[in-house]
């Protein structure tokens, strides 16, 4: 699937046949005036709480190798965690 905006920049997404999942983009897009063409590679998807997740990620250059790529591994996802109310208060002093 091939998505352009209207800044130019171009997105391909390569979704796998049988599941429809995200396995690699690339985007292409100017930045500071140079064109830099990015190719992301996601797998291990894991189903946490419904919904399917990569847990390996793989970024870099369109021209770099494996090892020349960031590697993002997660190793455990949580979706809908009840989370404490107080995590999300103004600090004390702020605003003044």
């Amino acid at each position: 699937m091939r998505v352009t905006k209207r800044n130019g920049a171009e997105y391909v997404y390569y979704l796998d046949p049988d599941s429809y999942l995200e396995i690699k983009l690339i985007e292409t897009r100017k930045l500071r005036g140079a064109q830099q063409v990015t190719l992301t590679q996601y797998g291990d998807y894991e189903l946490v709480n419904g919904v399917y997740f990569p847990f390996d990620i793989e970024s870099g250059p369109v021209d770099s190798t494996s090892a020349e790529r960031q590697k993002i591994t997660i190793a455990s996802a949580q979706a809908n965690v009840p989370v404490n109310d107080a995590l999300f208060a103004m600090p004390v002093g702020a605003g003044k």
